[in-house]
């Protein structure tokens, strides 16, 4: 009965309305979240989404420095989440016809795309009702959520071993992937708070924040190197 369940017994077989390679992946990955959607999800998406508003609007930087830890932690479990699932299925996970990058794009993108979205959402409603969100937060999240979602895959990564593996025990993010992610996510942010802070508001407070998302997509594209190669490494 788990086998079945697991297989997703008695569901009609889905085509694949994408292009061939590594966006069957995507699909695949799309398919799964639409059977498994259930109150525990929408539990957890929610939070992500009311740590998120408790960031832009927190009043000062002490509390917005605790929430931003509690909404990583979010964003590490909830955008890994598709990784350790497949993981688990390592044997036929790893002979899987795609390069390491391929692969681990594919099983964050959908994830970093929505907890993005949601970022963006939250600062659009805390900006309807009249409070005043960070802006910085809100150009800087594509970047803070990658950095914070790959850190937590090379922690996964670097646990991992083949033999636990086969039997089916995957990996989970830990302390060390939720402490490296809120460094490498923090850094770019922490420079433009303070370049913002000897600036007014306006152009220059764009520019700054434009530049640090260039920043934290660098050191996310820095991780997903580093990714790949402790994907390589397990044995």
């Amino acid at each position: 009965m788990r086998i079945r369940q697991r297989l997703e017994a008695g569901h009609l077989a889905n085509q694949f309305p994408v292009r061939a390679g590594v966006w069957a992946l995507i699909w695949k990955d799309w398919i799964q979240v639409s059977r498994r959607f259930d109150a525990r999800s929408v539990i957890s998406w929610l939070v992500l989404f009311g740590s998120g508003l408790g960031m832009l609007i927190a009043p000062d930087w002490g509390t917005r420095i605790w929430v931003f830890i509690v909404w990583g932690l979010l964003i590490g479990q909830v955008c890994s989440k598709r990784l350790n699932s497949d993981m688990n299925l390592w044997v036929f996970f790893h002979q899987l016809p795609f390069s390491g990058k391929e692969i681990l794009w594919a099983e964050i993108v959908s994830s970093v795309v929505w907890a993005t979205l949601l970022s963006w959402f939250a600062y659009g409603i805390c900006s309807l009702v009249g409070f005043h969100p960070s802006l910085t937060v809100a150009v800087l999240a594509p970047g803070i959520i990658l950095c914070i979602t790959l850190a937590a895959v090379f922690d996964i990564l670097r646990q991992s071993k083949a033999d636990a593996l086969i039997d089916g025990h995957a990996a989970e993010m830990g302390a060390v992937g939720l402490l490296f992610g809120l460094i490498i996510a923090g850094i770019p942010l922490a420079l433009v708070m303070w370049i913002s802070s000897w600036m007014s508001a306006g152009v220059i407070v764009w520019i700054a924040s434009v530049l640090g998302l260039f920043l934290s997509l660098g050191i996310a594209y820095g991780m997903w190197q580093l990714d790949e190669y402790q994907y390589k490494k397990i044995k």
